[in-house]
């Protein structure tokens, strides 16, 4: 398969003026992040109307230009799985693309299933059997083989007629306005997250006292600041159970640090524990005023059980519709919901199942459930569609 293979800023430079017009761009990538805070940008594989490119990121240090060419409003980005294409993007140009075609998410539209990985999406869709031989070379590695070349361009030479073939699926069925709103949210969710409060995401703080949360909030910023410094992952640095048992010890006592077990290595030692001690004790130190609110989502109930019952029939509702549940609603969406009916959902958390598509798919078979116009019992097909739905009141069919 022909290619072009840019390794210098000069022949980047060109190729990107040889595509300033084109109308679409397909676009995959490879990186390392074993080991590593960030992903490390490798090689970027391009597809356009005038043929398949590589540049080579390792040689070719500042790729920003072609970051900020993806961004042009006017050209069609197609990716697959492309969130972690448009997190380089914004960690390059503090902008991401806004016109962007993801044929893993349509895919789950058109009832392919969600998530597939692309070889098994382009055996579906085009039938056409790619070699994986490669999924374990290390792309930092110079120089790159032709063998790794030609399987890396592969990810991106079928990715314009896949869309093209998913866009006419999507329109047939009427799904391509549910895409396209999936698709909006899945680019806000990527800068909307405000740096400052990542900490909240934590597992198992839910619980926690305010008091609690400050050292936890201290303790995962000064976390981040040496996992940047060092390019670690986080948990190189200190592990987040760790974490989390200093936060409810409430100790900057380095002898009780260290006796917290899996806190006593060489690694938790010198200037590492002081620094934890001096976050600790902060921490500690703060007026009330100053101490984190709680998270909203600790405001309303867990409504455990309700939570189960209504994802099992929305589970085989979704397989009825022919779309993933994973795409549907998430366990947290339907606590969302049935906060919602109860009156608990505290401001400023949004309800999806009540918004768009969702609401357009579920959110009268939701609303019928719990007001009792839809009962449930047992089918005679308990393997795969355990239970049936029963109209109680004049309804229309489910």
């Amino acid at each position: 398969m022909s290619y072009q293979y840019l390794t210098t800023q000069a022949e980047l430079a060109s190729y990107l003026k040889s595509i300033q017009n084109v109308s679409w761009i397909a676009l995959d990538t490879e990186f390392v992040s074993d080991g590593k805070y960030r992903p490390e940008l490798c090689l970027i594989q391009v597809a356009t109307r005038f043929g398949f490119a590589l540049i080579d990121a390792v040689q070719i240090k500042d790729t920003e230009s072609f970051w900020q060419r993806i961004c042009d409003k006017k050209t069609l980005i197609i990716v697959h799985s492309g969130r972690c294409e448009l997190e380089f993007c914004f960690r390059f140009t503090g902008r991401i693309p806004k016109n962007v075609f993801d044929v893993q998410l349509a895919a789950g539209f058109i009832g392919l299933g969600y998530p597939l990985n692309f070889k098994m999406l382009t055996e579906k869709v085009l039938h056409i059997q790619l070699a994986k031989s490669e999924t374990r070379s290390d792309w930092q590695n110079r120089p790159l083989s032709p063998h790794q070349l030609e399987y890396a361009i592969q990810d991106v030479c079928h990715l314009r007629t896949i869309a093209i073939l998913m866009t006419r699926q999507l329109e047939r069925m009427g799904r391509f306005s549910w895409f396209e709103e999936e698709t909006r949210q899945m680019l806000n969710s990527i800068v909307s997250v405000s740096p400052d409060e990542r900490w909240r995401n934590m597992a198992g703080i839910n619980r926690f006292s305010r008091r609690e949360l400050a050292i936890v909030r201290e303790l995962w910023n000064w976390r981040e600041a040496r996992a940047i410094e060092k390019n670690q992952p986080f948990n190189r640095i200190i592990r987040d159970d760790l974490l989390l048992e200093l936060a409810k010890r409430k100790s900057a006592d380095p002898h009780r640090i260290v006796a917290i077990r899996g806190m006593n290595g060489h690694h938790f030692s010198g200037s590492f524990l002081v620094e934890l001690g001096n976050r600790i004790r902060y921490a500690l130190s703060l007026s009330d005023n100053d101490l984190p609110p709680y998270s909203i989502t600790r405001a309303y109930p867990q409504y455990t059980a309700a939570v189960q019952f209504f994802m099992m029939i929305l589970g085989q509702f979704a397989n009825k519709k022919n779309i993933p549940i994973k795409l549907l609603a998430s366990s947290q969406d339907v606590r969302n919901f049935i906060a919602w009916t109860e009156g608990t959902l505290p401001d400023g958390v949004t309800c999806r199942l009540l918004d768009g598509w969702r609401a357009e798919l579920a959110g009268e078979l939701l609303k019928n459930l719990l007001n009792g116009q839809i009962g449930v019992s047992l089918s005679r097909n308990l393997e795969e569609n355990p239970l049936r739905l029963i109209i109680c009141k004049r309804h229309k069919k489910v």
